[in-house]
């Protein structure tokens, strides 16, 4: 059980050098203090404590050796995640449950598409109650979140996140000031419909990518040539042909 659990403890030590960006062989896991991950997720902070306390133990166990490979891939699963401060992690984290519920996703654009051409019924009339008032902050409400969540899988993600968050309230204030809060909320409508086919095409083209498979392909056999030694041709055959 101790190569088992010094194996992981050493894939753990190279996760914890690519995370941070430190050459190889440069972390010593016994003596790492996993406070310095501050800008991590928690989970992998506490999975290398985890770790750490296995690696620790004089007699390890088949069960302690079990939960380090299982710690370790946890380690390796939070590695691969994007960099992001503990906000945009959240959306992150959000966003990802929603796609990967399936139908979550579909209904979230749904209803932010519904709740904008509310927004503009609402929006239209003369004069706005406060229940419609109440209805037009929480579609807004909504709708921001909605992109900041779709926002959260960009590449640019820390600077896509606030900028559309501060565009689309700031933007939606003042084009209610110009022309009126249905105008806006038919802005709002046509950034819900960009996000719904934004997403669904990005789907297709990561399902239309099947998995590459590999093929071997046998090298081309060689026509015979009596004056060639070849495999099960001794020198004796090419030499007599040539006479």
């Amino acid at each position: 059980m101790k190569s088992v659990i010094a194996a992981e403890a050493k894939r753990a030590e190279s996760l914890i050098e690519g995370y941070l960006s430190l050459p190889p062989d440069s972390i010593d896991l016994e003596l790492f203090n996993p406070s310095v991950l501050n800008r991590a997720p928690k989970e992998f902070a506490q999975a290398v404590a985890a770790i750490q306390a296995v690696a620790a133990k004089s007699r390890p166990s088949q069960a302690d050796a079990a939960y380090a490979v299982n710690v370790v891939d946890l380690m390796a699963e939070y590695a691969q995640r994007p960099r992001l401060s503990p906000a945009t992690q959240k959306l992150w984290a959000a966003e990802q449950a929603i796609r990967e519920s399936g139908v979550g996703l579909t209904l979230r654009h749904l209803v932010a598409i519904v709740l904008a051409i509310g927004g503009i019924v609402v929006g239209g009339s003369a004069e706005m109650s406060i229940g419609a008032q109440a209805y037009a902050y929480a579609a807004l409400a909504f709708l921001v979140v909605s992109g900041a969540l779709s926002l959260s899988h960009s590449r640019n993600a820390e600077i896509n996140v606030p900028f559309f968050s501060l565009s689309a309230l700031i933007g939606f204030c003042v084009i209610t000031e110009k022309t009126g809060a249905n105008v806006a909320f038919l802005a709002l409508l046509a950034t819900a419909v960009f996000f719904m086919v934004g997403t669904m095409l990005s789907f297709n083209r990561t399902s239309g990518k099947g998995p590459e498979t590999y093929e071997p392909q046998l090298p081309p056999l060689a026509e015979y040539n009596p004056y060639v030694i070849t495999e099960g041709n001794d020198m004796s055959e090419p030499l007599k042909n040539l006479q």
